[in-house]
C-alpha cells in the first residue's frame, strides 16, 4: 500500500472541498455540508471538513457535487431523489475518473458518495469521499472561484511555513523523493545544508546540529559527510576537549587514551594532556615507585610533594618552639 504524504491530502480536501459560503442574508440557500475522505494508503483516516456552504436558490444538481475546477460531468441521470453521475478530472498533473450517486432527502437535506481513481499530482490514488448537507437558512451566493483561490493561497502560505521549518532543522524525507512535501524547495534546503556544514567544522557548531540529520542533508546534497567528523574530531583532539571526544569521536577518544594515559599517574602525565586523562581515563592514582629509605626526588632533583611539607611543617614546629 502507498503512503501519502500529508501535503496531499490537505491539498485534496481543499481542492474537492472549495464551494462559495456565505457572506450576507440573501434570497440564496446556507448548507451545513459535512465531508470526509479516505484515500488508499492514507496512514490515519482524515477528520471530517465542515462547512457552511452557499448556494444558488435555482441550482443544478452537479452544483451539490464537490469536485475540482478542472473536474467535469461525463453523464448524470436524475430519477426521483435519487442523482447518479460520471466525472473525469484533468489538470495539474491529475488524471483520474469516478463515479457518485447523491440521494435528496426531501427539500432540506442530501446525503453523496463518490469514489475515484487514477493519478493525482503524478501519484497514482483510489479514494472515496462521502458528504451530506442539511439547510441552516438564507445567504448571498457569491463566486466560488475567488475563494477558491484565497484558499489556495492560505493553503500554500501554510506549506511555505512549514517547509521553512523543514528546511531549517535539516528534516531530509520531507524534501528528498516524489512523495516529499517540500520537494520543489531542495534548492533552498541544499543551502541550508551548505551552511550548517561550515559550522560542524568546529566543535561548538557539531554540537548545535548534532541532533539534525545533518548527514542525510549533505548526502542528499551530493555531499561527503566523512570528513567532517574527521575534522572536528582532531580540532577537538589538538584542543585537549575530552568530552566531545568521548561523546562524538570514540575512536579518537580511545586512541588518545592510550597514546597520553594508561601507565601515568596524575602527577607524572604530562601536564598539558592532564585534564584530558581525566576526562578520558586510564591514569592510575597510585606510585609504582619501589619503596626506599632515600625520600623520592622529582625528575629536577628536589624533594618530591610529601618531602617540601614534612619540611615545612619542621620549620614551622621550631618557630613556635614545640
Amino acid at each position: 500500500m502507498q503512503h501519502r504524504s500529508p501535503g496531499h491530502f490537505l491539498a485534496a480536501l481543499v481542492l474537492l472541498g472549495c464551494v462559495s459560503t456565505a457572506s450576507a442574508q440573501g434570497p440564496d440557500e446556507l448548507w451545513d455540508v459535512d465531508m470526509k475522505m479516505e484515500m488508499d494508503g492514507m496512514p490515519v483516516p482524515m477528520p471530517p471538513m465542515v462547512q457552511k456552504i452557499c448556494q444558488p436558490k435555482a441550482r443544478p444538481d452537479d452544483r451539490m457535487v464537490p469536485m475540482d475546477k478542472n473536474c467535469r460531468m461525463l453523464e448524470s441521470k436524475r430519477s426521483g431523489s435519487r442523482f447518479t453521475f460520471k466525472f473525469r478530472c484533468e489538470g495539474g498533473g491529475s488524471d483520474y475518473t469516478g463515479t457518485g450517486e447523491m440521494e435528496y432527502q426531501g427539500k432540506d437535506a442530501y446525503k453523496g458518495r463518490m469514489t475515484a481513481k487514477g493519478r493525482m499530482d503524478g501519484e497514482s490514488v483510489d479514494m472515496t469521499t462521502q458528504w451530506s448537507g442539511k439547510r441552516v437558512g438564507n445567504c448571498t451566493y457569491e463566486d466560488p472561484s475567488k475563494q477558491q483561490a484565497q484558499a489556495m493561497a492560505q493553503v500554500n502560505a501554510e506549506m511555505a511555513k512549514a517547509c521553512d521549518q523543514v528546511i531549517e532543522e535539516l528534516m531530509t524525507p520531507m524534501v528528498v523523493g516524489e512523495s516529499a512535501v517540500c520537494r520543489d524547495r531542495k534548492a533552498d534546503f541544499c543551502a541550508r545544508a551548505a551552511k550548517v556544514e561550515q559550522e560542524l567544522t568546529e566543535p561548538a557548531g557539531f554540537e548545535k546540529h548534532a541532533q539534525r540529520d545533518w548527514r542525510g542533508a549533505l548526502a542528499a546534497c551530493g555531499r561527503d559527510p566523512a570528513p567532517i567528523v574527521k575534522q572536528v574530531c582532531g580540532t577537538a583532539l589538538a584542543s585537549r576537549d575530552g568530552a566531545f571526544l568521548q561523546k562524538h569521536c570514540p575512536d579518537e577518544a580511545v586512541a588518545a587514551r592510550k597514546q597520553h594515559c594508561l601507565g601515568r599517574t596524575y602527577t607524572s602525565v604530562d601536564p598539558s594532556v592532564r585534564e584530558l586523562c581525566s576526562t578520558l581515563g586510564g591514569l592510575s592514582y597510585t606510585s609504582d615507585a619501589p619503596v626506599s629509605a632515600t625520600p623520592a626526588q622529582n625528575a629536577d632533583g628536589k624533594g618530591s610533594i610529601t618531602d617540601k611539607l614534612k619540611e615545612g611543617a619542621d620549620k614551622l614546629k621550631k618557630f613556635l618552639k614545640f
